[in-house]
């Protein structure tokens, strides 16, 4: 699949220097497109919020495009963008499930992010452990909504900050 939206974004994002907030919710980008536009931003641009909730459209049945795309969100959060909050709210079309678990580790490195909304992903039980592990060294995230992941008791005991 071939998404010109998030090629397009992606190819300007390093040339944006003005910019700070960025919302790209619900524009079907794919994870190939989510990938882009991660992978612009990643290359200097001063971003702050960003905003990628409901682009994961494409069944997961796609592995590499979608792990592409965690693997760009990650490498998002680790250049020098100065990311302060990240919204990807996902739904019934754009659950990334138990795929947000890198994404969901890479948190425990990160120094910049104070904001993440990662609801609707339905990451279970497994989600909330890796999560946990992740803020038990993090200490710059200070909003976290965690709603709509079908989170039971064993996650929410095995949850330790």
């Amino acid at each position: 699949c071939f998404f010109p939206g998030g090629q397009m974004i992606g190819s300007v994002a390093p040339r944006i220097s003005h910019v700070t907030m960025l919302d790209l919710a619900s524009n079907d980008l794919g994870d190939e497109g989510v990938a882009m536009v991660c992978n612009g931003f990643s290359r200097g641009a001063c971003l702050q919020h960003l905003v990628l909730n409901n682009n994961f459209t494409i069944p997961s049945k796609f592995r590499s495009q979608r792990t592409g795309a965690i693997d760009s969100l990650i490498a998002l959060l680790a250049s020098s963008c100065p990311l302060q909050s990240l919204d990807l709210v996902g739904g019934p079309r754009s659950a990334l499930k138990q795929d947000i678990i890198p994404l969901l580790f890479a948190l425990g490195t990160n120094h910049t992010l104070t904001s993440l909304d990662i609801s609707g992903h339905n990451m279970g039980n497994k989600g909330a452990m890796a999560l946990g592990r992740a803020l038990q060294v993090n200490t710059s995230l200070q909003r976290l909504v965690w709603e709509d992941n079908g989170t039971l008791l064993q996650g929410f005991a095995s949850f330790e900050v």
